[in-house]
C-alpha cells in the first residue's frame, strides 16, 4: 500500500511539472527531446497507475497474470527519467551526447562487422565443418562449432571476443590444417583490432565534439 501511494504522489508531481513547463515554453516544450521523452513517460505513468493498475485489480480474479507481466514491464520503462540526470553531470553527459551522436556510424560499422563474420562464417563452415567426419573426426566439438552457417557466425564472434578461442577453436582447428591460422589473424586483424577500435574512435570522437560544442555555447 505505502508504495502504491508512493507511485501515486510521484506521479502528480510529474504531471504537475509537465503542465508547468508547457505553459511557460509552450510549442519549444516538444522541440526538447528531453521533453518529448518526458512527456512520453509522464502519459506512460498516468497509464500504469491509475488506467492499467485500476484494470488489473479488477481482472486479478479472472487470470490477469500476463496483463500484469506487461505492466510491469511498461513501469521499468519508467526508470528513463533518470536519463534526465546525467545532464547535473558534466562528463557523463558528454559521453551520452556523444554515444547518441554516434548512433548513426556505429550502426553503418555494426553492419560491417556483421558482414564480415557472416562470410568469414561461410568460409569456415566449408572448409571445416564440411569436413567433420573426415579431418576432424577425433574432434567432438567440430559439428557443434562449425556445424552451419549460423553455429559457425556464433564460434567466430567467440573468436572475435577471445572468449576460450585459442584452446576451443583456433588449436583443434589447426591441429589438422595449420595454414588455417592466417584466417584468424586475417579476422582478428579485421574484427577485433579494427573494426571494434573504430568504434571506440567514433565515440570518443563525438564525445569530444559534444564537449567543445558545449563549451562554445558557454563562452557565448
Amino acid at each position: 500500500q505505502v508504495l502504491i501511494v508512493v507511485d501515486n504522489i510521484f506521479c502528480c508531481v510529474w504531471i504537475i511539472e509537465m503542465c508547468i513547463r508547457l505553459k511557460f515554453q509552450g510549442r519549444r516544450y516538444f522541440q526538447d527531446s528531453f521533453n518529448l521523452l518526458d512527456f512520453f513517460l509522464v502519459w506512460l505513468g498516468v497509464f500504469t497507475t491509475w488506467i492499467a493498475g485500476r484494470v488489473l485489480s479488477e481482472d486479478a480474479s479472472a487470470g490477469g497474470m500476463s496483463l500484469e507481466s506487461i505492466l510491469n514491464v511498461l513501469r521499468i520503462l519508467k526508470l528513463l527519467r533518470l536519463i534526465k540526470l546525467l545532464r547535473m553531470v558534466k562528463k557523463a553527459w558528454y559521453i551520452v551526447k556523444g554515444f547518441l551522436a554516434a548512433l548513426r556510424t556505429l550502426g553503418w560499422v555494426v553492419l560491417l562487422l556483421v558482414g564480415v563474420i557472416y562470410i568469414g562464417s561461410i568460409f569456415m563452415t566449408i572448409i571445416v565443418g564440411h569436413t567433420c567426419a573426415t579431418d576432424y573426426k577425433d574432434w567432438p566439438g567440430c559439428s557443434e562449432h562449425f556445424g552451419n552457417v549460423w553455429v559457425s557466425m556464433f564460434t567466430l564472434f567467440q573468436v572475435m571476443t577471445f572468449e576460450s578461442w585459442s584452446t576451443a577453436v583456433a588449436r583443434p582447428v589447426l591441429r589438422d590444417k595449420g595454414w588455417l591460422v592466417m584466417f584468424f589473424l586475417f579476422f582478428l586483424g579485421v574484427t577485433s583490432f579494427g573494426l571494434l577500435n573504430i568504434i571506440v574512435g567514433v565515440v570518443v570522437e563525438h564525445t569530444l565534439a559534444a564537449s567543445d560544442e558545449s563549451r562554445r555555447i558557454e563562452q557565448e
